[in-house]
Order: structure tokens, then sequence, then C-alpha cells
């Protein structure tokens, strides 16, 4: 049986960490309504403004994501899944530059529902588990930033395992609790939200629970850094103004596995 112990606290939350791989949770995980109520609205996607730089802004990101899935999948992706698509502004991006038939899932009904507009008949509304795809259905599965708020990994992983097509690719990034800044800046760090951030990931973490779920050939990679202080926003070294210095910095931690991002 794995050790925990009381890591840190943030306001009035007291976070575990596993001694053996380093896994950080929440004393009290929050219930599914509390999770849900979280993310109700969130962002600003009401305004046509915003959702237009928005959507500009993911043009980079979907054509460096399509990019890698070729190189990942040789014969092609046909059917393509963002789990946690928001309002559909990478899914929709990929759609246009791809030939994949794109669909995505999203808690909040607001950004849903601007998704369902750009992607008709292609988003569900709710959890993973909620939209009830049937078995082998994706050859590619994307989730961006979504793995930390999930209460139940064991749960979240299987589904994803099970919809997951033969030969499929699964592709998800999450803050690295192994990694630089919060080595720097522990309960500081900006990604360091508990309960919001419900799992805080290390790379042995991340493959465990992987592992535990069915997955073979995990590969993780670490890069990135922001010095950012959730105390206040500010960023201690504010790097991604160095242009040259920070690309160079990025590949460095990533060499050495203390990049930010999984």
């Amino acid at each position: 049986m794995n050790e925990f112990y009381v890591s840190s606290r943030a306001e009035t939350f007291s976070v575990l960490r596993c001694r053996d791989c380093g896994l950080m949770f929440p004393e009290v995980i929050p219930t599914s309504r509390a999770v849900g109520l979280q993310y109700d609205g969130y962002g600003e996607y009401g305004d046509p403004a915003y959702l237009a730089r928005a959507r500009r802004g993911r043009r980079s990101s979907a054509l460096r994501l399509t990019r890698k899935l070729s190189r990942l999948k040789h014969e092609g992706v046909k059917r393509f899944l963002e789990v946690g698509c928001a309002s559909g502004m990478l899914l929709s991006n990929i759609a246009e530059i791809s030939t994949y038939e794109c669909h995505g899932v999203e808690v909040d009904r607001k950004n849903a529902a601007i998704a369902e507009s750009l992607l008709p008949g292609r988003i569900r509304t709710g959890t993973l588990q909620d939209a009830q795809y049937p078995d082998a259905s994706f050859d590619a599965i994307y989730a961006e930033e979504v793995i930390e708020h999930v209460r139940d990994l064991h749960a979240f992983f299987q589904e994803v395992f099970r919809i997951m097509a033969p030969g499929a690719v699964f592709l998800m990034s999450t803050p690295n609790f192994a990694g630089l800044s919060f080595r720097m800046l522990r309960g500081n760090w900006k990604e360091f939200y508990p309960p919001e951030h419900i799992h805080m990931f290390t790379p042995a973490s991340l493959r465990m629970v992987l592992k535990a779920s069915g997955f073979r050939d995990i590969v993780t990679r670490t890069g990135g850094f922001s010095f950012k202080r959730r105390s206040d926003g500010r960023d201690l070294f504010p790097l991604d103004r160095m242009g040259i210095v920070s690309r160079v910095g990025s590949r460095l931690v990533g060499l050495f596995g203390v990049g930010d991002g999984l």
C-alpha cells in the first residue's frame, strides 16, 4: 500500500502526497456536484470578439497537434475526440485543416453550445462517461489540461481505453508537479490549485495510473516553465518575453524531465 503524508496546505485544504510516485490530491475530494459548479459558465466565451481572437489563437496549436498525430498514426486518423473541448476553438480549427471527423465532449453547457454551433451534431455535454460513446469509437483522443480536474481517475482512463479503436493514440497534457517551478515555489506555484486541481501528477504517478487502466507503450515528456506565483499572479522570471532564451530553456528543462508541463 502506498504511504501518503500531508505535503502542504492551501487555504483550508490539506494536500496529500504519495511517497512512492508523488501523486498529490486534497485530503477531502470534492463531490461531483461541487466539481460541476466550478465549471458553470467558466471563461469569457459569450463575447464574440473574444471568441474570434481565441479561435485565431488556437490555429497554431491545431497545426502542431495534427502534425504530431501524423507522425504517430502513419495510417491516418479518421475519428478524433477532444475531451474537455470548451467552446470548440481548437476542435473547429482541427476540423478545418484536416480530414478528421471531429467530435468533442464538454462539461459546461454554455461552452458546449458554442462548440455545437461550430460543429453541429458532434458535441456532447457532460463528462466523458456521460457521453456513452460506443466501444472502439476513435482513432485519436486528446485531453488538454483535463485530467487534473477528474475525480475518479481510474474510471476516466478506463473509459478512454474502452472507446479507443485498435491502434489508437491518446494524447494529453497536465501540470508537472515534479517540475522546476513547483520545486522552487511549492504551494505558491500557480498550478497548485486544490480543490479545482484534484489530482496533481508527476511523470511516475501518471504512468502508474495509466498502466493500472490497461494502457501500454506509455511515453511521458515534460517541457516549458512558468515561475508564476499563485498568490499574486506575478511571474518571477518572465521568460516568455525572452524569445530564443525561452525556447532553449524549455528544451533544456524537458531534457532533464523538469518542465512544468507533462
